[in-house]
């Protein structure tokens, strides 16, 4: 199966990482600039979660992929009048209605077309097929992304917009320099584990990490060296989980389980391999104070204790690059990133397994 993800432009790198993530297995068919189209199986994408698609901090669309044109309207009208849509047995004796949205992300000088234009031409296409036209809440969305000379047709699967996380403007406890929720959850996804596994963050902080994990299904764990931390976190994870005004959020989380504790990252209470993934964001020694010898003695102390703990995947940031340290310890580098934040901090990314 052929799906289309259009990245966001924010970051060049990160978006395909974190797409990369879902799969154990793909195949790269067209990568352009915001524009990613990968070949899975087909049972892959059966047994997958689509709610994952959602939880995707820097992908704006995901569709299913329907053809390839050439970008001229003579091809692309030849493409979708050829196209039969697979529907759902709930859908066969429905009127569905759908709308055509046409966006152009790269510009070739060989096509002058317009977008709107073309979202009328296909729109009448689909009504002639039965199709009623909803350009409001349509039970079908047909995309048509313009990118160099290529014209990508698919059906949308999920986009940004359905996602529904929770107001984190009015979480309980803030604390200055926290990496913004679409990041926490990059950094989630780039763990990559399964819905109820269980995932450490033990430099926990705000508990911003956890709550995207909590979010996704995994039983989250939470550890600070500091007490106003771990007391402020639980108080975060409670006011999420207590939310009731979100139907999606209470219908599917209100069951998973989360836990916290103080403790210091060099000396985890954990037995050997007993948690899944591990994702924390190591302190800058700005707005987050730093305990013991020095940043040297942490970040070797606290890999340690990773390494010895965790069995599937860990997600590293720090404003250093840890990957000589994290290689001596044990651990094989599967990726590394780097994200710059402003002028004075580009934080580094690092992948662990």
């Amino acid at each position: 199966m052929k799906l289309l993800f259009e990245l966001s432009g924010e970051d060049k790198i990160l978006p395909r990482a974190e797409v990369f993530a879902l799969f154990d297995e793909y195949k790269i068919i067209l990568d352009f600039k915001t524009v990613l189209i990968l070949n899975i199986k087909q049972n892959d994408y059966i047994m997958m979660d689509k709610r994952k698609f959602q939880y995707l901090g820097l992908t704006k669309y995901v569709s299913e992929m329907l053809a390839v044109a050439e970008a001229n309207k003579e091809d692309i009208i030849r493409q979708v009048l050829d196209l039969k849509l697979e529907l759902d047995e709930a859908y066969t004796n429905k009127t569905l209605s759908l709308c055509v949205r046409c966006k152009r992300v790269e510009r070739s000088e060989k096509s002058d077309i317009k977008c709107l234009e073309l979202e009328q031409i296909i729109g009448r296409i689909f009504k002639d097929k039965g199709f009623k036209i909803d350009l409001v809440d349509p039970d079908i969305e047909i995309r048509v992304i313009l990118c160099r000379d290529k014209a990508i047709i698919g059906r949308k699967i999920s986009s940004y917009e359905d996602y529904e996380g929770v107001p984190y403007g009015a979480m309980p406890f803030f604390h200055p320099g926290i990496i913004k929720p679409k990041y926490a959850r990059v950094l989630v996804n780039l763990c990559a584990l399964n819905e109820g596994e269980r995932l450490l963050d033990p430099m926990c902080g705000t508990g911003y990490i956890l709550i995207e994990g909590f979010l996704m299904g995994l039983e989250v764990i939470g550890s600070d060296i500091r007490e106003d931390a771990v007391k402020g976190s639980v108080k975060n994870l409670n006011f999420v989980s207590c939310i009731k005004s979100d139907e999606f959020i209470h219908k599917n989380y209100e069951y998973r389980s989360y836990h916290f504790m103080r403790s210091d990252s060099r000396n985890l209470c954990f037995k050997d391999k007993t948690l899944d993934g591990v994702v924390v964001d190591m302190p800058y020694g700005r707005s987050s104070p730093i305990f013991g010898k020095g940043i040297k003695e942490l970040y070797q102390k606290s890999l340690e204790e990773i390494y010895r703990v965790y069995r599937r995947r860990c997600v590293i940031v720090s404003k250093d690059n840890l990957s000589d340290i994290a290689e001596s310890i044990g651990f094989k580098k599967i990726g590394y990133y780097e994200q710059r934040v402003h002028r004075s901090l580009t934080r580094k990314i690092l992948v662990l397994a």
